[in-house]
């Protein structure tokens, strides 16, 4: 094997797809790969379900079932779906599984085409391993019931578009988008002192009943951005700062109801996420030694800091020469990996 040869197959094995993509390689291999570098090309596949259309059809399974889609009650938080069997239409005998899975067959079956068409048919397979990692880094999974619908929609929305831009730019868009908050239960997170669970707890004092089920924080989104997608888990941070950056994220949230209800092919205007006050735990909050104010403009300033902090770049490195390179990469590449993301502001074709 000539020395071109080993950096063709080097370049189409190792950084690319595989085996097809040693015809398009010319003599520059390392070209062949930098010339790839930017947003992820669309999806393959024609009438692919948008974030607000995949919502509306988890509103509409849950209509059926006869269950409101109501702001305020956190519905199939969990993939048993357990409680729906009792609500299911009485000449229907399927499972409530059986129903929902079926309700969603098709929107599932063209993401998955779109995904492996557009793989198999890419011309800028590097381009589209980049995508597919940071797809996993920033996973949502459909095996969540609440995420049914919206994975797909996920992807092309929250992570393509911006994987040819900045770490700040990518790492926003994933946090702010309905997959991820539904996925990771933000959806259902209330400050303990939010005006919402006062009522809450409120009306169960009064009428004499077991308080509901929504009455406090979830940090699985805090958890996760921090131990999964910013620093590592080794990453310096203590169990309070994922206590306040969870505190941080109460009131970022989906708006069910409403996009139950938007007009068909608004999906381009409508927005999928939103922030309610009354969710929101008052007061400000400290993260890793660095305090925010009460409000919405605290989730992108955490996200900001942490963007910039030296662990995610050591994190972030160390991830992409292990996939890329090997199981323990060579500290001296893990070492200029992280000095470019520092020095170029998580830039990520820079990276």
């Amino acid at each position: 094997m000539t020395r071109h040869d080993l950096k063709a197959a080097l370049a189409a094995h190792r950084f690319g797809l595989g085996e097809a993509s040693l015809d398009t390689i010319d003599r520059d291999a390392v070209g062949w790969l930098q010339a790839q570098i930017g947003p992820a090309e669309p999806q393959r596949g024609n009438g692919l379900a948008s974030g607000v259309d995949g919502l509306r059809r988890f509103a509409e399974f849950l209509r059926t079932q006869g269950q409101p889609a109501a702001a305020g009650t956190p519905v199939m938080a969990d993939a048993s779906m357990a409680g729906m069997a009792a609500t299911s239409a009485p000449a229907d005998t399927r499972s409530a599984e059986q129903q929902f899975g079926e309700h969603f067959r098709q929107l599932v079956q063209a993401d998955v085409r779109a995904r492996l068409s557009t793989a198999a048919l890419s011309t800028r397979p590097f381009n589209e391993r980049l995508a597919l990692f940071w797809a996993n880094h920033f996973t949502v999974s459909m095996a969540k019931a609440s995420a049914r619908g919206i994975v797909g929609a996920f992807e092309r929305e929250a992570v393509r578009p911006h994987i040819g831009g900045s770490f700040e730019g990518l790492l926003k868009a994933v946090v702010h988008h309905a997959g991820m908050l539904r996925y990771l239960d933000n959806d259902s997170s209330a400050g303990p002192d939010s005006p919402f669970v006062r009522r809450q707890m409120q009306r169960a004092r009064q009428t004499n009943t077991p308080a509901p089920r929504v009455s406090g924080l979830n940090e699985n989104l805090a958890r996760e951005v921090l131990e999964l997608h910013t620093l590592g888990v080794n990453g310096g941070y203590m169990q309070t700062d994922v206590t306040e950056f969870a505190r941080v994220l109460t009131g970022w949230r989906v708006p069910l109801r409403e996009l139950a209800d938007a007009p068909i092919g608004s999906s381009a205007s409508t927005p999928t996420t939103r922030f309610e006050a009354s969710w929101h735990q008052p007061g400000p909050k400290t993260v890793l030694g660095r305090r925010y104010p009460e409000g919405p403009e605290a989730l992108d300033a955490v996200l900001h800091d942490l963007a910039v902090h030296p662990g995610t770049a050591r994190f972030i490195a160390t991830k992409l020469a292990r996939h890329f390179v090997a199981d323990e990469p060579p500290p001296a590449l893990v070492a200029r990996l992280e000095a470019s993301f520092r020095g170029s502001g998580g830039d990520l074709p820079s990276l």
